[in-house]
C-alpha cells in the first residue's frame, strides 16, 4: 500500500507581514501532496499587514486569529485544528526547501518513526546565505537524545515531522514558555520517544534581530530554567537517562560554556562527589556567575 498520508504545515506568525509570503510560498511550493497550511496569526498589532498578507491566499490556506499568546499558543492552534496525521511548524521567517516534506515522507514510509527532523541552513534578513554555517547534526541519531539536548542544539523544529498520537501522549506545547516552548518539548519526547534524524538539510532558517531568540534577558532566563529542571531530572536518576559519566561531563561543559547554573549539577555527577568537587562548584560559580 502506498503511503500519502495528510500533513498539516502550521505557520505561526505575529507582525510578520515582511518575511510571511515568503514562508507561505516555499509551503505551497511542496513537491508532495496531499498538505493543508495553517496561518496562525498570534495576534499582530501591525495595522493589519500581516492579515493582508495571509488572506491574499484565499482558500490555499487555512488563516486563523487569535489574542496574542505567544508561539507556543498559535502551534497549539494549529494542533488542535489540523486534519493530518503529521505536523509540520514552519516559522513565519523560514523556508522549506521544494522537496523537504517529500524526503520525510519517504523517508518514514520505511521505518517506524514518531518524530523525524534533518539539518537545515541559515540566511539572513535578505535571504543571502551565510557562508559556512548550517545547522547540520549527523550524530544525534546516534547518541541519547538527553545528551544531544544537553550538550548542544539539535533540532530545529522546522525540520521535523511529528506524529498527531505523539501530542496526544506527550501534550502540547508549554504555552508559559515564550523562547523556549520547543526545547522544553524535546524534553518531554526525549523521555519515552525516539527522535530519528534524516542527515539532509530541509530548510532554511533565517536570522535577524527581531527574532525571540535574540531577546537575550528573557532568553537566558527560561534558558537557567529550563535547563536546571531537566539537569536536576537526570541525575536524580540513578542510569542518568542512559548518559555515561564522560556524557556528563560533555553537557556540563556545554552548560558552563552557556553560563547555565546547571551545568555544577552536571560536573558534580560526572566528577566522583566529595569536598574536592564541591570546591571546585564554588570556584566555578564565582568565575562564570559572579563576574
Amino acid at each position: 500500500m502506498s503511503f500519502n498520508p495528510l500533513i498539516s504545515i502550521a505557520i505561526p506568525v505575529y507582525n510578520g507581514a515582511n518575511y510571511l509570503a515568503e514562508a507561505i510560498d516555499s509551503a505551497l511550493a511542496q513537491t508532495y501532496r496531499p498538505i493543508e497550511i495553517l496561518v496562525i496569526n498570534d495576534g499582530s498589532t501591525d495595522q493589519e499587514a500581516t492579515r493582508k498578507v495571509a488572506l491574499a491566499y484565499g482558500d490555499r490556506i487555512r488563516y486563523f486569529e487569535k489574542k496574542n499568546g505567544g508561539v507556543a499558543s498559535a502551534l497549539n492552534v494549529a494542533i488542535r485544528e489540523m486534519k493530518g496525521d503529521w505536523f509540520s511548524w514552519l516559522s513565519h521567517d523560514d523556508l522549506f526547501l521544494p522537496d523537504k516534506t517529500q524526503r520525510l515522507v519517504d523517508f518514514l514510509s520505511t521505518s517506524q518513526a514518531e518524530i523525524v527532523y534533518g539539518d537545515y541552513s541559515l540566511i539572513d534578513e535578505k535571504g543571502r546565505a551565510i557562508a559556512g554555517e548550517t545547522g547540520v547534526v549527523p550524530l544525534a541519531a546516534k547518541r541519547n537524545m538527553f545528551h544531544q539536548l544537553l550538550s548542544g542544539f539539535p533540532v530545529n523544529g522546522c525540520t521535523t515531522l511529528i506524529h498527531r498520537k505523539v501530542f496526544e501522549r506527550i501534550g502540547f506545547f508549554n504555552e508559559d514558555l515564550p523562547t523556549t516552548q520547543d526545547y522544553d518539548f524535546w524534553f518531554r519526547c526525549a523521555k519515552e520517544i525516539d527522535f530519528h534524524l534524516m542527515p539532509e538539510i530541509l530548510i532554511k532558517s533565517r536570522i535577524h534581530a527581531d527574532q525571540d531568540t535574540n531577546k537575550k534577558p528573557l532568553r537566558q532566563y527560561e534558558c537557567d530554567e529550563l535547563y536546571s529542571r531537566i539537569a536536576r531530572y537526570i541525575v536524580q536518576d540513578p542510569d542518568h537517562k542512559g548518559i555515561s559519566q564522560n556524557g556528563l561531563m560533555d553537557c556540563g561543559k556545554f552548560l558552563l560554556k552557556h553560563k547555565h547554573l546547571s551545568a555544577l549539577l552536571m560536573l558534580q555527577r560526572g566528577l566522583r562527589t566529595g569536598l574536592r568537587v564541591k570546591l571546585l562548584s564554588k570556584f566555578l560559580y564565582r568565575i562564570v556567575f559572579r563576574h
